[in-house]
């Protein structure tokens, strides 16, 4: 049992502090903290932004991906024409 001032004070404080954390998520929990309407705002905002932040992402790997195939085929026509004029040159010689 508790029986100098330290201890009880400590059991009021450790009271008071579970009790207000129990206020404060009731109050979230019931929108008194913040509106329904601002939360469902901020949602939609987050959700826009995710949703603009995906496609900026699929078109930048679409561009990378299509500059990298043209590159290879320019890349293997330059190859091809090399092979074929050092191939030329060698039956010449």
């Amino acid at each position: 049992m508790i029986t100098d001032v330290n201890g009880i004070l400590t059991v009021i404080n450790a009271s008071g502090v579970l009790g207000l954390l129990v206020v404060s998520v009731w109050a979230f929990y019931n929108g008194k903290v913040m509106s329904s309407k601002i939360v469902d705002k901020i949602l939609r905002e987050a959700d826009s932004r995710t949703s603009r932040l995906a496609g900026e992402i699929k078109s930048g790997i679409q561009q990378a991906v299509t500059a990298g195939i043209a590159a290879g085929i320019q890349q293997s026509v330059e190859n091809g024409i090399a092979a074929r004029t050092a191939a030329k040159e060698k039956r010449r010689a």
